[in-house]
């Protein structure tokens, strides 16, 4: 029995999710279908990559994470299959793979044929899915002599500071930034810390949980993926701060 996880940007309120699970199911009756998000906003691969980036180690050895965002990206799109870590990940060549995993350096990488027997790219994706499954990976796919590889935006780091950026607000506002908790230990040293963003006062201590504030109050803690997090104990952290996309925070160690 397969799991497939699914990313993309086909929104909820149309047929295509439907539609794509429905090949899935036509080709592999038992397969589990995982939906970590449709609701990725159009050709956003950063996002995609981040979200399949934090979901995918709560995944068993031999998962399928397919990623269906910024499909047509070209007159002649094609789709890869990367494996990984004993998983298996499925996504335009659009850069997408290099963002999953910035490190591609000797990965397996192939390029899935298309099937001339339909003009559904979502049919070739669950023919590609079957194959997979099967051990037949070779019978829907060629070795990639090259892939779009793009390079992911990186904290500046100095040996006093770290510059992050906001990579992600959630549906609650907490915003996400691109700040690891591996390299703010790197950097920190066992340092003290003043964490700042707009016109706010510092923060000087990262939190293990929202309640660790009282309810109002803001707090920074790194998330679920290891990613500094700024929020607001039952608030909003990014409209009430002011807190955007693309936007910058400093660290300085003291």
């Amino acid at each position: 029995m397969s799991i497939i996880t699914l990313t993309t940007d086909l929104g909820v309120s149309d047929y295509y999710v439907g539609k794509l699970k429905g090949y899935l199911l036509t080709q592999l009756p038992d397969a589990r279908l995982v939906d970590i998000s449709h609701a990725v906003t159009s050709h956003d691969i950063s996002t995609a990559a981040y979200f399949v980036k934090s979901a995918k180690e709560a995944f068993p050895p031999k998962t399928i994470h397919l990623v269906s965002v910024y499909t047509i990206y070209a007159s002649e799109s094609r789709m890869i299959i990367c494996e990984r870590d004993g998983s298996y990940y499925i996504a335009p060549d659009n850069g997408v793979m290099s963002l999953i995993f910035p490190d591609m350096t000797g990965a397996n990488v192939r390029v899935i044929r298309p099937n001339h027997d339909t003009d559904s790219l979502f049919q070739t994706i669950a023919h590609a899915c079957a194959c997979i499954t099967n051990g037949l990976i070779e019978e829907c796919s060629d070795a990639a002599q090259t892939f779009t590889e793009r390079l992911s935006v990186q904290p500046v780091t100095g040996k006093d500071e770290i510059r992050g950026t906001i990579i992600h607000v959630d549906h609650k506002e907490n915003v996400i930034t691109n700040i690891s908790r591996e390299v703010f230990d790197k950097y920190r040293d066992g340092r003290q810390y003043e964490i700042y963003f707009k016109h706010n006062d510092p923060i000087t201590q990262i939190s293990k949980s929202y309640a660790d504030v009282p309810v109002g109050e803001i707090v920074c803690l790194f998330n679920d993926g290891d990613m500094l997090e700024i929020a607001i104990n039952m608030g909003k952290a990014s409209t009430l701060h002011g807190l955007h996309l693309n936007e910058t925070i400093q660290i300085y160690f003291v």
